[in-house]
C-alpha cells in the first residue's frame, strides 16, 4: 500500500467491529490497523511517518485523528515493535515479573518488559515496550493486549513442523532500508529449536544470516525447507539466490497457502500480521 493510503472504510461500522478482531501494528515509520473475522480481513488504516521520531508521540497524534481507533472491536492486539530484540522463556518462569529484565538486559530508560503467551505452547515471548506508550494505550483502549509480530512466525513454523517430518527454517522480513529486520525461526517436530532477530545493513546481510543459521542448525539440503515472508519481496528472493543453492533445495517466498487458507483481503496486511491471522 502506498504511504499514507487510506482504505475505503465506509462499510466497516460498529456492528462489523463488534464481530471482528483487530491488529494494530506500530513499527518504526509505519502505523497499520486491520480487522478480521472468520471469513474476511479488512485493512482499515496504513500510514507512514518519518523514522527517528517517538513512536508513542506519532501514535498519539494519529489516534486523535482517526475515529477508527474508537470502534468497539471484539479484541485488539497492539503489536509494538521498534526493532529491539525479544526473548523466549519457559512458561513456568513467566509468573514472576521481577525476572523479566534478566531475559532482556540493558534496556533503555523508560522501557518495560511485557509478555505474550501463545496458546498451546510451552514458552512465552518477552519484549520491551516504552512506558509512555503502555500508559497511553491503557488509557485509550478498553479490551486490548500487547503482542509481538514474531509470534505469528513462531506459530507458522511450529505448525509446519507438525505437519511434516522435515525441519523448517521460517523467516520474516519487515521494514526497509537501514531499518530492515529479519526474524528467523527453526522448528522441528513441534518444537522451536532456534529463534533470533537480525538487523540488516545491506542487501547481502539477509542471505548471509539465512545461510549461516541454516548451516549452524544442521538443516539438510535435500529434505528440510526454507520459507521466507515479506511485505514486498525483492527480486533477489523470488527465486533461490545463488548463495543459497548449495545449501537449500526446498525454498519458497510468501507461500501462505502452505500454512492454511487465507481470508480475502489478507494480502493487504503486513507479512507478520498475515502469518498471525493464519495461525489464529
Amino acid at each position: 500500500m502506498l504511504p499514507n493510503a487510506r482504505p475505503d472504510t465506509a462499510t466497516f461500522d460498529e456492528t462489523a467491529a463488534r464481530a471482528s478482531d483487530a491488529l494494530l501494528l506500530l513499527a518504526p515509520g509505519r502505523l497499520f490497523l486491520g480487522a478480521y473475522d472468520s471469513s474476511n480481513a479488512v485493512p482499515l488504516l496504513d500510514e507512514s511517518f518519518p523514522r527517528g521520531g517517538g513512536e508513542a508521540d506519532e501514535f498519539r497524534n494519529r489516534y486523535f485523528e482517526h475515529d477508527l481507533f474508537s470502534l468497539p472491536f471484539r479484541s485488539l492486539a497492539l503489536l509494538a515493535d521498534r526493532g529491539e530484540v525479544y526473548s523466549l522463556a519457559p512458561k513456568e518462569l513467566l509468573a514472576d515479573e521481577s525476572l523479566y529484565d534478566l531475559w532482556l538486559p540493558g534496556l533503555g530508560a523508560g522501557e518495560r518488559v511485557l509478555k505474550e503467551e501463545p496458546e498451546d505452547q510451552e514458552f512465552g515471548v518477552l519484549f520491551p515496550v516504552h512506558e509512555e506508550l503502555k500508559a497511553f494505550a491503557e488509557r485509550s483502549f478498553g479490551r486490548f493486549r500487547f503482542a509481538h509480530p514474531v509470534t505469528g512466525l513462531l506459530q507458522a513454523a511450529l505448525l509446519a513442523s507438525r505437519k511434516s517430518s522435515r525441519g523448517c527454517l521460517y523467516g520474516c522480513l519487515s521494514g526497509s532500508g537501514t531499518g530492515e529486520i529479519l526474524d528467523l525461526v527453526h522448528a522441528s517436530e513441534g518444537r522451536v529449536l532456534f529463534a533470533n532477530r537480525f538487523r540488516l545493513h545491506g542487501e547481502a546481510d539477509a542471505l548471509y544470516y539465512i545461510t549461516a543459521v541454516w548451516r549452524s542448525e544442521g538443516l539438510d539440503q535435500a529434505s528440510d525447507e526454507l520459507r521466507l515472508f515479506a511485505d514486498e519481496p525483492e527480486e533477489r528472493f523470488l527465486s533461490t539466490p545463488a548463495s543459497l543453492k548449495d545449501a537449500v533445495r526446498r525454498y519458497g517466498v510468501n507461500e501462505y497457502g502452505a500454512i492454511g487458507k487465507e481470508r480475502p483481503g489478507a494480502e493487504a496486511f503486513p507479512a507478520a500480521l498475515r502469518l498471525r491471522m493464519l495461525c489464529a
